[in-house]
């Protein structure tokens, strides 16, 4: 198991290192999302490094996180020295990395360790079987789009017959990458276990519904955002045995992990039974703020000093873009006194996307299914319109149901709902837009995904 989690920490370290030397890579001036993405990235890698015991590495990521504070905060010129100093870090990070892996060739650029499903199936082999699949569904799509209308039996029969294998063949392949849940289990009890060492605290890891399954990319995604929760439960919210004494709770502190499937959804529920939000928190929140934006503010934070596992205010911002990243949305409850609660709600799988194809403004957008609630004509007098930055509204509404929230996107027309096949977009379009991915459409354009939970708090539609 000690080598499953090096694995994991090590396919997650250097996927986030490669986003950094995306983001250094950018023409131009880095913009305050991209620096803030560089600044989660980092802060992430120090977490995880320093929760598995990998000090060298927890070191000169903080380290070097103090450089990504200083050019955030306006102490260090955002130019090219800055950047030569950032990227020669990140190279030290990635060297540093390569030993803990104990396999050089392997984190060289941006490649990474092959991940290894529970199965024992070759990761690689794996991975390309779903590229196949995946650019064999693309070109039959399009197929089905040149023979609409097509009179021929005989050739629609052979195409209805086409049809059926390749959706049973990327159906089976698709499978072949779904692992439990529990699989990322033992790295959240080790981890819990170190920190809560650390604090001289008592905690122990309930869990429910690990054996819900998902797409393996999806758990590795996952490890870096609910490490940063169990983290923020063991520096903010559990208490020492003579507190939770005092507050008549046992000595032992709870981490509870719930994680349900809703279709081809995760709701994935983290709460302690700790001391919860401080009381200036509630009060903010009592008087109409929500929890979510006050703890994900990047500014906000309840340590005056950063230290290896926490204090720079950065921790739950880093899990929201995280989330809203796989096209999910992240809603935080707490009272004082009364523990800590952490709702995800995320895609299982991120290649298929069941979504209405929308237009507007001579764009095509692709809407997730999940939160569209209606598609109507005219907006519900109590229900406020959601922004989609640079491009103006049209007639046609979509009735959006966000957890805590209700939202109207206007367009110009649905042209209809269907499944498209989804391919993550890389950074800075990842980090500072509203779209999460793009999918290739049988008529042969491309698609921009929207994620819903990022509207109005994103840059426009690239052009």
């Amino acid at each position: 198991m000690k080598d499953e989690l090096r694995r994991i920490f090590v396919e997650e370290a250097s996927r986030r290192l490669a986003d950094c030397a995306d983001l250094l890579a950018i023409r131009g001036r880095l913009g305050p999302e991209a620096i803030e993405a560089l600044f989660r990235h980092l802060h992430s890698i120090k977490g995880m490094a320093a929760s598995l015991g990998h000090g060298d590495l927890a070191e000169a990521a903080h380290a070097l996180e103090d450089r990504a504070a200083a050019l955030r905060d306006g102490e260090l010129r955002e130019d090219p020295a800055t950047r030569d100093l950032l990227r020669s870090g990140i190279d030290g990070l990635r060297e540093l990395l390569r030993r803990i892996a104990g396999d050089p060739p392997a984190l060289r650029g941006r490649a990474a360790v092959a991940p290894r499903p529970p199965a024992g199936i070759d990761p690689a082999r794996l991975d390309r079987l779903l590229e196949i699949a995946l650019s064999v569904s693309a070109s039959f799509q399009r197929l089905e789009h040149r023979l609409a209308g097509h009179e021929d039996q005989a050739l629609l029969a052979l195409e209805r017959n086409l049809a059926e294998g390749i959706r049973a063949f990327r159906r089976e392949v698709l499978e072949m990458r779904l692992a439990p849940v529990r699989w990322l289990v033992p790295l959240l009890a080790r981890s819990l276990e170190r920190w809560a060492a650390e604090r001289g605290l008592v905690a122990r890891l309930e869990v429910r519904g690990d054996a819900v399954r998902a797409d393996r990319l999806v758990l590795e995604r996952l490890v870096s955002p609910l490490a940063h929760l169990a983290r923020n439960a063991v520096v903010h919210g559990l208490e020492s045995p003579a507190e939770r004494r005092a507050a008549g709770k046992p000595e032992t502190g709870t981490l509870r992990l719930e994680v349900t499937g809703e279709g081809d959804r995760l709701r994935i529920v983290l709460e302690d039974d700790g001391r919860g939000v401080p009381r200036d928190v509630a009060a903010e929140v009592e008087a109409g703020r929500s929890l979510t934006d006050i703890l994900s503010n990047p500014r906000f934070s309840t340590r005056d000093e950063a230290d290896l596992l926490a204090g720079r205010g950065v921790g739950l911002g880093a899990v929201r873009a995280d989330i809203e990243a796989l096209g999910g949305t992240l809603e935080l409850r707490s009272e004082p006194g009364r523990g800590f609660r952490a709702e995800l709600h995320l895609p299982a799988r991120l290649t298929i996307l069941d979504a209405f194809l929308a237009e507007t403004n001579g764009h095509r957008l692709i809407v997730p299914a999940g939160p569209v609630a209606a598609v109507l004509e005219t907006s519900p007098d109590d229900v406020p319109e959601l922004e989609l930055p640079g491009l103006p509204g049209g007639s046609t509404r979509l009735l959006l149901e966000l957890p805590g929230r209700r939202g109207v996107l206007r367009v110009d027309r649905v042209v209809d709902r269907r499944e498209v096949i989804v391919r993550p977009l890389g950074p800075p379009l990842a980090t500072v837009t509203a779209f999460v991915g793009a999918a290739f459409l049988a008529e042969g354009s491309l698609a921009l995904v929207l994620e819903p939970a990022r509207l109005a708090t994103r840059a426009p539609i690239p052009a």
